[in-house]
């Protein structure tokens, strides 16, 4: 790539930040295919982090700016009950959430008290336990995702369609009503136990996996925080 269309590339990326933050690292067989579907959503005004641009230091820089409007940080990938995993090459060093499979993204110890108006989405597993109610309790703050595990059903296209526009329309959602509101969680939760009528239905269909994909949905929506 040529330093003129990076220095571009460079430009839009933080004219798009002022409004919001999508990270969706590419590590393993997961996350390259949610970095993928990332990559196709072209969030409006939202700036796309991914594979080597989803390190650490990165994303704090995201979550520390000041603005005079929320700072939207939207996530998608593997989380743990303490934060954010992203590659471990580029992960945070030292953070007690790290591990050989798995860099630190960002844990709780990132969110200083300086923060304000901080909104997380987070489609992972867990991160809704010690870090989502962090987030939570920073002022003027708010935090929507999970507090156990979130299973999905790859390789087989229908069903990678499901998730992947689930997903795309929560961040959607959010980025439109400029932050994450009280009834989020409600209509997050109705949002997924109707696909999972729509798939009883037949208006939805993924085939051999229909039945796998009910129970995930079902257990998805028991799990938002």
């Amino acid at each position: 790539m040529g330093i003129i269309k990076r220095i571009r590339q460079a430009i839009r990326k933080r004219k798009a930040s002022d409004f919001g933050a999508l990270v969706a690292p590419a590590y393993d067989p997961l996350t390259r295919r949610t970095s993928t579907w990332a990559h196709s959503w072209n969030l409006q005004d939202v700036a796309l982090y991914r594979r080597g641009d989803a390190r650490h230091q990165e994303a704090l820089t995201l979550i520390t700016r000041t603005q005079s409007q929320a700072n939207l940080f939207f996530f998608v990938g593997h989380g743990s009950p303490s934060g954010l995993f992203t590659d471990p090459q580029i992960g945070k060093v030292p953070s007690p959430i790290s591990n050989r499979y798995h860099g630190c993204l960002l844990d709780t110890d990132d969110l200083v008290d300086s923060i304000r108006d901080l909104h997380v989405v987070a489609w992972s597993c867990d991160s809704g336990r010690y870090f989502g109610q962090r987030v939570a309790a920073i002022p003027g703050s708010a935090f929507l995702g999970f507090n156990g595990k979130v299973n999905l059903v790859f390789n087989d296209p229908d069903s990678e369609r499901l998730w992947g526009t689930a997903m795309r329309l929560v961040f959607e959602r959010v980025r439109m009503n400029r932050g994450i509101r009280q009834t989020d969680k409600a209509w997050l939760r109705k949002f997924l136990l109707e696909l999972r009528d729509k798939i009883a239905s037949g208006e939805v269909n993924t085939g051999h996996y229909n039945r796998i994909n009910s129970m995930f949905l079902k257990s998805a929506a028991r799990r938002i925080c």
